[in-house]
């Protein structure tokens, strides 16, 4: 899985690892990557978090006290929890899910969303963030930035059938969002339109059922 990380990806998996070391824990969990993402400036999930005024230092002190600290450990490499591998394979379910070949920030932000359990959700919580708002709040950063791409013509069809999915996730596929899409002049402008109507009607079916 880590050869699809991309290099912010693996940079958030080597800072989870110092924060682990630093606070004496031997192992790798799901609040370490957290510090991992929040430490690491730039990219998706740091903007993404950077909304909801999360700082680094007030998760940190958040996690020490809901947790014990250690002396800090040698330099070598720790174990993921279970609920940390259950976290980076929700990353790499949800990058499948957007057509990425690659497991970013986002990915991992979003991973550690809907593992939904252990430390990170409660020191979020305690900071005000509520991890359903969190996911919806990297879909609409991430649709921003496909938006931003497509008015400077850098996008393709890949990144377009990955807006629609967006867009329908957000539930904002409506006869502008459509008409956005045709009026492009870049290819992927009617793969975008077919997919996400596909998607809409995915989530419609069930939601009927």
């Amino acid at each position: 899985m880590f050869e699809w990380f991309t290099q912010r990806a693996i940079e958030v998996t080597v800072r989870a690892q110092q924060e682990a070391r630093d606070l004496g824990h031997p192992f790798v969990g799901s609040e370490h990557i957290l510090l991992g993402l929040i430490g690491l400036e730039g990219g998706v999930a740091f903007n993404t978090l950077q909304k909801f005024n999360v700082e680094l230092d007030a998760i940190r002190e958040e996690l020490l006290r809901s947790s014990a600290r250690g002396l800090p450990l040698p330099d070598e490499l720790l174990p993921f929890t279970p609920r940390a591998k259950r976290a980076l394979e929700l990353s790499w379910d949800e990058a499948r899910q957007l057509h990425h070949n690659y497991i970013g920030t986002e990915h991992l932000l979003v991973g550690l969303a809907q593992e939904g359990g252990g430390y990170c959700p409660r020191i979020l919580k305690a900071q005000g963030v509520d991890l359903a708002d969190l996911q919806l709040a990297v879909w609409e950063t991430l649709l921003e930035w496909y938006l931003a791409q497509a008015t400077r013509a850098e996008s393709g069809a890949h990144d377009f059938g990955c807006a629609g999915i967006l867009l329908c996730r957000l539930g904002r596929l409506s006869d502008a969002d459509r008409h956005f899409a045709r009026a492009l002049l870049l290819p992927g402008g009617e793969s975008f339109e077919s997919e996400a109507l596909a998607c809409r009607a995915t989530i419609n079916e069930r939601t009927q059922t």
